[in-house]
């Protein structure tokens, strides 16, 4: 965010800012920062459960980005939310609501998007009424589109270029893209992270969609990696929805899978990303769809890289934050590209390694 500060330009109208938070506080020191003029806040959901223990800690946390919008401007509400409601109160600027109840400013309406088919919907204010296409599988994409088109359409942005606009987004790699296997399955891909509260807005995308074969593939849930009943309750909502459920990493075993589901083929667990990618290798089927959920830490979406590229980069552990894809160097194996990255750092940047955690590294990816 303070890049993007810094980079403004005397000519540039808008700069849009996420206002992320990992512990309270940390949006109050943006907010303070942006000063904005627009605030926009989709929902109030439970994530970073070790330091927002509630709903209303996350609300109180949010809000500080409405109470520091500037004079003249506005804040723009999810209507069907109480608690991002309850914002309305923190703020003397103007209110601007969207979502599906009838009281909204902007009502979304006619919602539809059941993989193959891709999300559609409209926006309706008084007598006006906007088509919006996209590019997103997944009909709870309605709640960003509706927020961005309410905010422009209150920015002046003409409805022809905010159609055009929704219209030509591409989806964010992790964020429910999709990549389909010519011949093969088709890959969801949600592997950036996995609050619980997402659990099931990924897998209504697997339970709507059309397809001659569903398998969820999970791995680690955000939050919850001690002891608990989250991963059981996983499982159960999985399974429902999906032909094969399958568990990747250490907390496989929390899934509590019956004999006979293990023993029918309904559940599967592994170890690491490699051992599932190539069972799922092995077993697909063309038309099939394939969940991939889990927190990043796992990388799952090597799973379906594998099908379609030499993907010899098996860590598990990296220690990267960025995806895959981003990284580039999956179709190299992980000890290599480490000792190669690790030397160009020597060279330009005098950095040091530890040798010890190369060496785990590299006996990691073996």
């Amino acid at each position: 965010m303070t890049k993007s500060l810094i980079a403004l330009r005397h000519d540039d109208q808008f700069l849009v800012a996420e206002a992320g938070a990992e512990k309270p506080g940390d949006i109050d020191i943006i907010a303070r920062a942006l000063r904005p003029d627009v605030a926009v806040v989709t929902l109030v959901a439970l994530e970073h459960k070790s330091a927002f223990h509630s709903t209303n800690m996350i609300m109180h946390e949010k809000s500080h980005l409405v109470c520091a919008v500037q004079p003249g401007g506005f804040v723009v509400l999810n209507k069907d939310d109480p608690l991002v409601m309850q914002m309305s109160e923190r703020t003397s600027q103007r209110v601007v609501t969207f979502g599906r109840s009838a009281q909204s400013i902007y009502r979304a309406d006619n919602i539809n998007g059941h993989f193959p088919q891709l999300l559609s919907l409209e926006i309706k204010s008084g007598n006006r009424t906007l088509q919006l296409s996209s590019k997103f599988v997944g009909e709870h994409f309605w709640l960003p589109i509706a927020a961005a088109t309410a905010t422009a359409i209150e920015l002046g942005i003409s409805p022809e270029i905010i159609a055009e606009r929704v219209a030509s987004f591409e989806p964010v790699f992790g964020r429910c893209s999709v990549m389909s296997v010519p011949n093969g399955p088709s890959f969801v891909f949600d592997c950036v992270k996995a609050p619980w509260h997402s659990l099931q807005l990924a897998f209504n995308i697997i339970e709507k969609g059309q397809a001659v074969r569903k398998r969820i593939v999970l791995g680690h849930l955000s939050d919850y990696k001690g002891n608990n009943k989250k991963y059981h309750y996983a499982y159960v909502m999985a399974r429902n929805i999906a032909d094969e459920v399958i568990f990747v990493g250490n907390h496989a075993h929390r899934s509590k899978a019956s004999i006979a589901d293990r023993e029918n083929g309904r559940f599967k667990e592994f170890d690491s990303a490699k051992q599932a990618a190539e069972y799922i290798s092995r077993t697909s089927i063309e038309g099939e769809l394939i969940l991939l959920k889990g927190s990043k830490d796992l990388h799952l979406e090597r799973i379906a890289l594998a099908c379609m590229n030499n993907v010899n980069c098996w860590a598990t552990a990296c220690g990267k934050s960025r995806d895959c894809v981003e990284c580039g160097l999956y179709e190299m194996p992980f000890a290599d590209s480490h000792s190669r990255l690790s030397s160009v750092r020597t060279k330009v940047f005098g950095y040091k390694r530890d040798k010890r955690a190369a060496q785990k590294s590299s006996a990691d990816a073996m």
